[in-house]
């Protein structure tokens, strides 16, 4: 658009004809006309007056946006069409930043019911957040005085690397039960076959250099002798080589291993096969050392929760980030929780706390 005022600087009522259109204008009376014309670098004007023809050269420009999305340590313009970012969390912090073409003029900005001042050569910052749909495709856009911007950003969902330089102690409770067969035969009392189950394991390791040091208790129920039994053990293993014993009611057990494998048992001072000595669950907490260095929180949460499988379905078979923990499911279809945030712990049917110097 561009308009032309004419005015009547005589003393007498005069008659206008301008593009064919007649106008009076009395003495001293001004008339500001409106016209438009295509945008173009030394535009011709001209307007034809009682029949004499007005011209002026018109520098035409029109004054356009330029949208930058700045998100995920990412930038992007919204004519790149869709982009894919990896995140650690599912609020997504962004900003755009836009600026315009104008060489002398500031333009303004409504935005969201705010107005924000763009001088020519500035630029203005809006900030937002995605709550992102993670692993999916979302739409981040603006409006601009009426007109929205918009760009597709697919979040892809990483979980974040913790960087553990030791642990120290772990105290737990594991309230999975689980069943199993055990087979003893010794020359006193033949051979004996039962079912053995096991209503949770609760205990204390400690980490110190490549020693283990565990305690804690467990409940056990015997079929061949309908009882259950309360038993508490006590131990420790260096390099994976160590020696539990434990309380089964008035009965010593002490079970030597290496790694998980029963190399020498003892009950009341006499030596027993080691098959007879299986009622004693060896899980690799007391000969594994737990996991340290940088690992990401996926990893470092199935490898702490595998710590305290005592049968192949107690061991982590899927894991995931959730975007703020960890979900942990086990052979048996147990689900347990990660969280790295404010401490390191396990929570669920395996619950847990972690005692470690670490940071993410």
């Amino acid at each position: 658009p561009f308009s032309v005022e004419l005015a009547n600087k005589g003393n007498a009522t005069e008659v206008l004809v301008v593009n064919g259109t007649a106008y009076e204008l009395r003495p001293s009376q001004r008339l500001l006309l409106n016209f438009t014309t295509p945008a173009a670098p030394h535009k011709g004007v001209a307007l034809l007056i009682n029949g004499t023809k007005y011209a002026w050269n018109l520098n035409v420009s029109v004054i356009a946006l330029n949208l930058l999305l700045k998100i995920g340590g990412y930038t992007f313009s919204p004519s790149m069409g869709g982009e894919v970012i990896s995140v650690t969390q599912a609020a997504v912090p962004y900003q755009w930043i836009i600026t315009d073409n104008a060489t002398y003029r500031t333009v303004y900005l409504g935005v969201g019911g705010q107005y924000y001042a763009l001088p020519p050569g500035g630029e203005v910052l809006i900030n937002g957040t995605l709550n992102a749909a993670l692993n999916q495709w979302n739409t981040v856009s603006v409006t601009i005085n009426g007109t929205t911007y918009s760009m597709q950003i697919y979040v892809e969902l990483t979980p974040p690397t913790i960087y553990v330089q030791s642990i120290s102690e772990i105290s737990f409770s594991d309230s999975r039960e689980f069943t199993q067969s055990v087979s003893c035969a010794t020359k006193t009392i033949g051979a004996v076959s039962t079912s053995v189950t096991y209503y949770g394991m609760e205990g204390v390791v400690s980490y110190s250099g490549n020693t283990i040091t565990f305690s804690g208790s467990f409940e056990v129920y015997v079929a061949a002798l309908g009882k259950t039994y309360d038993v508490s053990f006590s131990g420790s293993s260096t390099n994976g080589v160590g020696q539990v014993t434990a309380t089964i009611g008035s009965y010593t057990a002490v079970v030597d291993f290496n790694n998980g494998a029963i190399t020498y048992a003892e009950v009341g001072g006499t030596q027993i096969p080691p098959s007879c000595a299986s009622i004693i669950p060896i899980p690799p907490f007391m000969y594994e050392e737990p996991p340290t260095g940088a690992l990401d929180a996926v990893s470092l949460g199935s490898q702490l929760a595998n710590l305290f499988a005592i049968t192949p379905s107690d061991y982590v078979v899927n894991a995931y980030y959730n975007g703020q923990s960890v979900v942990l499911v086990d052979g048996a279809g147990h689900t347990m929780y990660f969280n790295f945030a404010g401490g390191l712990s396990i929570s669920g049917p395996l619950s847990a706390t972690i005692s470690a110097q670490y940071h993410n």
